[in-house]
């Protein structure tokens, strides 16, 4: 009698001790491709080990917009707060991304006529597969979408797609923790 509950009493620890929490943390670089452009960027994401987490994302162009005058100069910077899910398969994360966050652009010519510095409230989604060659170590590819998003009567949250939109390819460097 005393045996089985002691056996019940440890059964029952067991199943109302928590487990511990699972999660990864990743940091990540990448170059990537915006209209022809070089992109330089880096992300960072919590992520469970199941399949969801969130999502830091900053990117720059520093040559974004086509150059007619070489004084000219201009610069697209994107920062994005993502929902990301993924499946974990082995060593190998395929993965889908979307969200909400700013689109910076900026112009500046050699007069004063031209200076144009924008901030749009944007949206990306998109997807990649990330590898690892280790536990902490891995690479990323992806494509994701931008668009910006156009406030149409000021002061009020009426917002409408707008026609400034681009697609995104990128690899990178991963590094989990």
């Amino acid at each position: 009698m005393q045996i089985r509950r002691w056996v019940l009493g440890v059964i029952l620890f067991g199943c109302l001790t928590p487990a511990p929490a699972s999660a990864d943390g990743m940091f990540a670089t990448f170059i990537g491709s915006a209209m022809s452009e070089r992109t330089y960027g880096l992300s960072i994401a919590a992520m469970g080990r199941e399949t969801i987490g969130f999502e830091f994302d900053l990117g720059f162009t520093p040559d974004f917009f086509a150059q007619t005058d070489p004084d000219t100069k201009n610069n697209l910077l994107t920062v994005m707060g993502n929902l990301i899910v993924g499946v974990p398969i082995g060593a190998v994360r395929p993965y889908a991304v979307g969200g909400i966050g700013i689109i910076r652009s900026r112009i500046t010519g050699v007069s004063d006529i031209i200076d144009v510095n924008r901030n749009d409230f944007g949206v990306d989604f998109g997807a990649g597969i990330m590898g690892f060659f280790s536990d902490s170590v891995g690479i990323r590819g992806e494509f994701r979408y931008f668009r910006s998003l156009e406030d149409q009567v000021g002061g009020f949250p009426d917002f409408d797609l707008s026609k400034f939109d681009f697609w995104l390819e990128s690899v990178g460097l991963v590094f989990r923790f």
